[in-house]
């Protein structure tokens, strides 16, 4: 977190303290583009919602300072004002109008003038909710409901697209008014990438089941003191697997080295291999997965997750303030003069 002279210079790219940004929009877009910024060492001035959750000021507005304490920048300072469909960038004082002014919406500018009310929308229209939940092979999928994406993650994912457009336009222009327009929709497309192509290539429409990989064993099981996420792709998969539970009988079978013969099976293996996983500790699944090189892995209670020895180390996890903030997931190290 950055909240102040003293802590900027600390930040991974001091040179970008000569940049401010403004926010004018409110959504979760514009608050996580601000947020990256920040965090990048960039002063971010937010405009006062005092209707907005607590949880979500605490996360998204750590470190930025309210517009009201704006003072007149310096004369070589550059400026970015993120706004989205809610807000306009007409309003901005004069001396804003050279800099570059960044518009994240729902279909992009260019797009219909009616823009949908909220990401749920747009994952609709990008087909991502037609295709959540994606594991669901033991029933008819079309009967299933789609379900909202977790933890906004079209908005998130605008977010990191919106802060990395900005700081290209401040470094590409410095002379004239930049506009840079993210559209989310295009933004989370890319992750459709193979059902796009599914259809371009050969008109085919993905379907949920589609998505599925046809693995077994495969999925999250419950451990003694947790879950564990199985996933057997490979036959050297398999066969530490069965090393991992022992050897039993049935593992043995030597038709189950056959993947399409598993997945057949995957019901029978699913409950014996759910049965084994059920006896053992995260701790130790993780060891013996990890010596054998399995592509299994514990899911992190966020207890588990704070304490992680990786997460740890890295200082990913800032408690220095007495309360939880989340730093950058990267580290910058400059060589030796």
């Amino acid at each position: 977190m950055i909240v102040n002279a003293e802590e900027a210079d600390m930040a991974p790219f001091p040179a970008l303290r000569r940049i401010e940004v403004i926010e004018l929009g409110t959504s979760v877009a514009v608050a996580g583009a601000g947020r990256i910024l920040r965090q990048l060492g960039l002063t971010v001035y937010h405009p006062q919602q005092d209707e907005l959750d607590p949880a979500i000021a605490t996360y998204y507005q750590r470190g930025k300072l309210s517009f009201s304490d704006r003072v007149e920048t310096e004369h070589d300072r550059r400026t970015i004002v993120l706004t989205d469909a809610a807000s306009s960038a007409s309003t901005l004082p004069a001396e804003l109008t050279d800099d570059v002014v960044v518009r994240v919406t729902p279909l992009g500018e260019a797009a219909i003038d009616v823009q949908p009310a909220d990401e749920i929308a747009v994952a609709a229209l990008a087909g991502l909710a037609h295709l959540t939940p994606r594991d669901i092979p033991f029933i008819d999928e079309r009967s299933q409901p789609p379900l909202a994406m977790p933890g906004r993650l079209v908005s998130n994912y605008a977010a990191i697209a919106t802060a990395v457009a900005a700081l290209a336009a401040v470094y590409s222009e410095v002379e004239r008014r930049v506009d840079v327009d993210v559209s989310m929709l295009e933004v989370i497309l890319p992750t459709l990438r193979r059902e796009i192509a599914y259809y371009a290539y050969d008109g085919s429409v993905a379907s949920r089941f589609m998505r599925v990989w046809r693995l077994a064993p495969w999925g999250v099981k419950p451990s003694r003191d947790g879950y564990f996420f199985v996933q057997v792709v490979e036959e050297h998969h398999w066969r530490g697997l069965v090393e991992l539970m022992g050897s039993p009988e049935w593992a043995l079978d030597p038709d189950l080295l056959d993947p399409i013969i598993r997945f057949e099976r995957r019901a029978e293996v699913d409950a014996k291999v759910a049965e084994w996983f059920a006896t053992q500790t995260n701790e130790d699944l993780v060891k013996m997965t990890t010596e054998r090189n399995l592509p299994f892995a514990a899911v992190n209670h966020p207890r588990d997750l704070i304490r992680m020895p990786q997460i740890v180390h890295r200082g990913f996890v800032d408690r220095s303030t007495g309360d939880v903030d989340l730093s950058l997931p990267f580290h910058v190290r400059r060589a030796a003069a």
